[in-house]
Parts: C-alpha cells; sequence; structure tokens
C-alpha cells in the first residue's frame, strides 16, 4: 500500500528544504573559496597596509621670562618632510626623493642620507627635509598631491631662544639626541 498522499507532500517538504540548506552551504563555500584563494593575495596586501601607525606629537614647552616679562626661551614652528617608507616602493620612493629634490633645490644625496635604517626605527617616517623655509613649505605643499601618499609636511615645536648664550646657565640648554 502506497503512502498516504500527506505523507508523501511531507517527505518532498522536507527534501525541498534540505536542498535549499545544502545550496546555501555549497554557495557560502563557493564564496570562501574565492575570498581566500582567488582573492586572498589582494586581501592580504589590502590588510598589510592597514596597520596601526603610531606617531609622535611633541608637547610645547613653556615660555621662560626674565623679571621685565622678557623672553629668554620660547617656541617656533617648523616644517619639516617625512617620508614613510615602508608605504612606497622602491620605484615609488625614487621617484618620490627625485621630485622633493627639485621641489627643495636641494641634492639628493643628503634626502637618501636621512632614509638609512639606523637613522629610524622601520615603523616610524624618515624626516628627510628639516625646518623648511616659508617658500619651501609652500611649494611642497602646493606639489603634495602629485607625490605618494606616504609623503607629509609636520609641524614640530622648536626651541627659540631670542638672546642667544645669554642666561644659558639660568634656561638650559637641550640640543637633539646624537
Amino acid at each position: 500500500m502506497p503512502p498516504p498522499v500527506e505523507q508523501r507532500v511531507e517527505q518532498w517538504r522536507y527534501f525541498t528544504i534540505g536542498l535549499v540548506a545544502c545550496l546555501c552551504f555549497a554557495v557560502l563555500a563557493a564564496q570562501l573559496v574565492s575570498l581566500q584563494l582567488v582573492h586572498g593575495a589582494r586581501f592580504r596586501r589590502l590588510a598589510d597596509r592597514q596597520t596601526l601607525r603610531f606617531v609622535r606629537i611633541f608637547p610645547l614647552r613653556g615660555r621662560i621670562y626674565d623679571r621685565n616679562l622678557t623672553v629668554l626661551a620660547g617656541n617656533r614652528p617648523s616644517f619639516d618632510v617625512d617620508i614613510s617608507v615602508d608605504d612606497l616602493a622602491a620605484r615609488e620612493l625614487t621617484n618620490t626623493i627625485r621630485h622633493l629634490a627639485q621641489l627643495l633645490s636641494a641634492p639628493e644625496k643628503p634626502l637618501w642620507g636621512a632614509l638609512a635604517p639606523h637613522k629610524r626605527f622601520s615603523y616610524t617616517p624618515a624626516r628627510v627635509a628639516r625646518d623648511l623655509s616659508f617658500d619651501e613649505t609652500v611649494r611642497v605643499v602646493e606639489r603634495l598631491n602629485e607625490l605618494p601618499g606616504g609623503v607629509e609636511i609636520t609641524v614640530n615645536p622648536v626651541r627659540q631662544y631670542p638672546l642667544g648664550h645669554f642666561a644659558a646657565h639660568v634656561v638650559g640648554y637641550v640640543g637633539a639626541i646624537s
């Protein structure tokens, strides 16, 4: 005796639901294969570029006055050019240094010297030009969109002593770490 019609309809429903579930898992598996095997290398490169970057922000030091409110030590901005070497390919880096040398009217050799690995940590940008004049800063900023994404202008505070060596024994002097 054949099974009742209702039982055959239920079996057909179970079969359909099972088939839909299997198709969904097959689509998910195909997408997983596509993401991992086909496009995996591209996504790995993109992920490597999106890492954390620590940026040092130097605090402003206070002004020092004498009793007549004459400034003995103050701060002034220093415009510097930094390059994130790790973000650039070798060809981009070479083109960037050449372009910066033209913009700054400077030889390439000192710019390459600032990129030496012993002068910086691997995760920090290399400072290739320090204390740019206003004209140099404007030239670089105007052409910044022509340079790769690893080049940026940073503003850092620099200690200024308007009276020179006068009262140096009171104010003190700290130079760059050498």
